[in-house]
């Protein structure tokens, strides 16, 4: 008797053991709404006040995802994006040390994206 093995549940298998390596909470790919950004954060802060006893550091991370998400959402809604363009991809992760790394991308016009490269540059060279 042979057993098929499901692609779909291997994959899955790959992408939990992927997401556990790189010690990712929370992952998300697909166009982000208003209702999907508050749903996200509140999963977000709950996770992190129930394994830290640090108040401020959950607020910290879920204030910095809370931003991140509505600027990509106000970006995509700004320039009319259809589902498909306004799509953003989040990763929230853990660092091991008590720190958090909340990552987010989304599509911008040429134009748009050097701008904001041309300002990120300016601000790392203030200081703190």
């Amino acid at each position: 008797m042979s057993t098929i093995t499901n692609p779909v549940s291997s994959s899955l298998s790959s992408l939990r053991d992927f997401f556990s390596g790189q010690r990712i909470l929370i992952c998300f790919n697909g166009p982000i709404s208003r209702t999907l950004i508050g749903e996200i954060g509140i999963a977000l802060k709950d996770h992190i006040q129930s394994t830290h006893s640090h108040q401020s550091a959950a607020m910290d991370v879920f204030s910095v995802y809370i931003e991140m998400s509505q600027n990509i959402r106000h970006y995509a809604a700004r320039m009319a994006y259809n589902d498909i363009e306004a799509a953003a991809t989040v990763v929230i992760a853990e660092t091991g040390d008590g720190h958090y790394t909340v990552s987010a991308g989304n599509l911008v016009e040429s134009n748009d994206g050097q701008q904001l490269i041309d300002r990120i540059h300016h601000l790392s060279t203030l200081d703190k």
